[in-house]
């Protein structure tokens, strides 16, 4: 996509920012009297709108983060025996859950 910046009093386009030539005014020595800036467009000619900038995340949760990234991954013995113990709870939850209903 290509960005281009228009003065929005007389319409002239160019592919850089800054002020416009035409519409600023300018005193006998130089200095800006009266300063027009160009405006960013999109390459469809709409004004350009900055993108949101996403939610900061906590340091306690980034420091997390940064340490399971660290983290060595589980060999196939390993994942065995974690998929092995979460069997073992849930059958332990149902068990539980079974006798909460009888009761009823």
């Amino acid at each position: 996509m290509q960005k281009f910046w228009k003065c929005d009093s007389c319409e002239s386009v160019s592919r850089y920012k800054g002020l416009c030539r035409e519409c600023t005014e300018y005193a006998e020595d130089g200095s800006i009297v009266k300063a027009v800036p160009r405006i960013r467009k999109n390459s469809d000619g709409t004004d350009w709108q900055p993108p949101q900038k996403a939610k900061a995340i906590s340091v306690a949760d980034r420091l997390q983060m940064i340490r399971q990234n660290r983290r060595r991954k589980p060999n196939k013995k390993q994942i065995q025996n974690m998929l092995d113990s979460m069997e073992v709870n849930s059958e332990e939850m149902m068990e539980i859950g079974e006798s909460v209903n009888e009761e009823e």
